[in-house]
């Protein structure tokens, strides 16, 4: 009796609950009230007995509605140290809100929430874990959290945060067609053994030959809820019906197509589901060139796969099945499973020490490698433009089969650009730029783009832009007195009246490629003048004698700044004259 009180002593620190024990017919009794203390002290115990087949748990969806019911006539429970008897189905209903939920006992009454607290080990008794679908209305996963009273709390907190559930026995895969042609369905599917997991107390049994139609798959849409779907194969196919697999890309998961005659994994593990999903599969979430590196990845991938929002601390790794898709093969899938490359039918972790959330040793086994999720760096592929100036350093530039380079600025460009064609340019066209110069195949090197809209520079090293010829064209003057070709005629009354205005102002060379003209009779002397502006003085720049009956020359000459050219016929008075004359300026 001594000893016992001692015990009771050093478990409640007070010693009112030894003073409360007794020994009656050679047994020890406590009453309610010492067993109240202790457990108000140590929280314990707190829990279901060894025996969870007194209670079973179900759902009903519509109603959105979570029930623990005696398998008999009474289930009990305790926390900390009250024991609790329940004869009839307790129920709740629970939210609306996509994500785990957790039913548990607070004294009588069943209560539920979607927020993980540790006070559900001790303050209350933890009945279940479950997730909610609210896109499709359906608990998609239950885990059994009816843990043993004789389990102190601190320990199983301990083990969940630690060790977390761990293999038992069996649960390997079987009846696989590895490595076929991929023409029968039989190619992509396999079955589960029996087996055991524990998760901390709690053993979990499943039964013998769980096949592929009962293996839920479970994969994340949007960001980050889970989907689950069943199959007669855990696989769902995508595009144009190859495979898919679960890409996160900018924070959003989706389903997408695995590239032809590529491969992916599906993983495999045992869990502490209250239902017939004691096997499940998660899809994979990257892809593989071939066999060696989806081998390699294996381990990698199931380590860092990312299950927040399922209970994955309470999940088993069992293994990894490697699937090959192609448009050439004919089953339901377009994929076939293929052997590990060392002769396995798929890769075996069951008793695998794998550390939650554990990065990859190698960074191509990464999962989500084509993901553009790297917005400071350019890709390869060329599938995104760059947001800013890209400084090359001074450094070479080679093998572009062709460059697009829109604008390049020549007093800024201090490399060599050498090759056979530039886009938007005839092949060949240019051969190579040095310095602020580019050269082509033939003529002369270009190492200007003028903005003048006069083209006064008359270069042959500068090409004018765009504006500049708008520019020049805009201007009649420029258009006009290109070429000219006017008629002329008139009477001859004295030494001034006969000056007929041409209408050229433009300063520059001229030349007369034909004159014509004709007078009644006598000699005719054609005169080209200036006129000076705002004055009446005229200045002669050629002259041409044209021979009665008509005749014809070619003349130059130049015209002054802010003159008017004109002609002049000489010759007597009351004559008529009339002609033609042509030419360029």
């Amino acid at each position: 009796m001594r000893s016992f009180c001692n015990v009771l002593l050093a478990l409640a620190l007070s010693s009112s609950v030894c003073h409360a024990a007794a020994l009656v017919d050679g047994k020890v009794v406590v009453d309610q009230d010492a067993a109240y203390q202790i457990g108000g002290i140590t929280d314990d115990p707190t829990g279901f007995p060894t025996n969870r087949a007194e209670s079973t748990i179900s759902f009903t969806n519509a109603s959105r509605t979570f029930a623990i019911t005696p398998a008999a006539t009474t289930y009990s429970y305790y926390i900390q140290g009250i024991k609790y008897d329940q004869t009839a189905v307790q129920t709740l209903t629970f939210p609306d809100v996509e994500g785990l939920h957790y039913a548990y006992f607070d004294g009588a009454t069943l209560k539920c929430t979607n927020a993980w607290k540790i006070e559900l080990l001790y303050e209350y008794a933890f009945v279940a874990e479950f997730y909610w679908d609210s896109t499709n209305n359906v608990v998609n996963f239950v885990g059994d959290e009816r843990h043993g009273y004789r389990m102190d709390w601190v320990t199983h907190y301990y083990e969940h945060s630690t060790a977390g559930a761990q293999f038992g026995s069996g649960l390997g895969l079987t009846a696989f067609d590895v490595d076929a042609n991929g023409a029968a369905d039989s190619n992509a599917t396999f079955q589960v053994l029996s087996g055991s997991i524990f998760d901390e107390d709690n053993k979990h049994n499943s039964a013998a030959g769980a096949d592929p139609s009962i293996i839920p798959l479970f994969y994340r849409l949007n960001d980050g809820d889970w989907r689950m779907s069943q199959d007669d194969a855990p696989l769902i196919t995508n595009g144009t019906g190859r495979l898919a697999y679960n890409q996160l890309s900018g924070g959003e998961w989706s389903l997408t197509e695995v590239g032809n005659n590529q491969f992916m994994l599906v993983h495999l593990w045992a869990t502490h589901s209250t239902s017939n999903m004691k096997a499940v599969a998660i899809m994979g979430q990257t892809t593989y060139g071939n066999v060696a590196a989806a081998r390699s990845g294996a381990s990698d991938e199931i380590s860092s796969i990312v299950t927040a929002g399922l209970p994955g601390d309470e999940f088993v790794p069992i293994g990894s099945v490697i699937y090959q898709t192609s448009d050439s093969y004919g089953n339901t899938w377009q994929a076939r499973v293929r052997s590990d490359g060392d002769g396995n039918n798929y890769v075996d972790f069951r008793q695998a020490t794998l550390v939650p959330g554990q990065g990859p040793g190698d960074h191509g086994n990464l999962s989500g490698l084509t993901d553009d999720d790297h917005q400071q760096y350019l890709p390869a592929d060329g599938s995104r433009p760059a947001t800013g100036t890209q400084n090359g350093g001074q450094q070479a530039s080679t093998n572009w089969a062709s460059m697009d380079v829109g604008v390049i600025n020549a007093s800024t460009v201090n490399a060599n650009i050498v090759g056979s064609a530039y886009v938007g340019a005839t092949s060949g066209a240019f051969t190579s730029h040095t310095a602020g110069t580019y050269t082509a195949s033939s003529g002369a090197s270009i190492s200007e783009y003028s903005t003048d809209g006069n083209l006064a520079g008359d270069s042959d090293t500068a090409v004018p832009t765009e504006q500049a010829v708008r520019t020049f064209a805009s201007d009649a003057a420029n258009l006009t007195n290109r070429q000219f070709d006017l008629a002329f005629n008139g009477l001859v009354t004295n030494a001034v009246d006969n000056i007929t205005f041409i209408g050229f102002a433009t300063v520059g060379d001229w030349s007369v490629t034909q004159c014509w003209a004709r007078i009644d009779a006598g000699t005719c002397e054609i005169d080209f003048i200036e006129r000076t502006t705002n004055t009446t003085a005229f200045v002669t720049n050629l002259t041409m004698d044209v021979v009665t009956g008509g005749g014809s020359s070619n003349v130059a000459f130049t015209v002054e700044n802010g003159n008017a050219l004109y002609i002049k016929c000489n010759t007597a008075n009351g004559s008529n004259f009339w002609g033609q004359v042509s030419g360029r300026h």
